[in-house]
């Protein structure tokens, strides 16, 4: 079994070991690149759901907001249609009164020219 290897199985055996490093030394450069690129997509991934989850909430509260910006609207919206309806009616009552006004008035002038002739009558 050894006598195949022949010189060359025993030129291994009898061989120095020489531990030598042939490395560029900028070797390392790659894989700190690497971890730098990594930690800069971490930040910027944090950065990122930081600023998702503030404007999340600047909608929440917007939407909330607005919501409560339509109920004070549709509050004014009744009141002012309350208030036109009282305009309304206010306009009304005052002509009718008017009316009423114009009528008493005209009985008033009969009554006066009525007690004329009864004092003119009775003299």
């Amino acid at each position: 079994m050894f006598s195949r290897l022949g010189r060359a199985g025993s030129d291994l055996a009898g061989a120095e070991l020489v531990l030598t490093s042939k490395r560029s030394p900028w070797a390392f450069v790659g894989p700190v690149a690497a971890i730098i690129a990594l930690i800069a997509l971490l930040v910027v991934g944090v950065i990122y759901i930081e600023q998702r989850t503030a404007v999340d909430l600047m909608i929440e509260q917007l939407e909330f907001e607005k919501a409560a910006l339509e109920q004070r609207n549709r509050e004014l919206e009744q009141t002012a249609e309350r208030a036109l309806l009282d305009l309304e009616i206010s306009a009304v009552t005052q002509l009718e009164l008017e009316r009423q006004l114009v009528v008493l008035n005209e009985q008033l002038k009969q009554l006066k020219e009525e007690l004329e002739f009864v004092k003119n009558a009775g003299n």
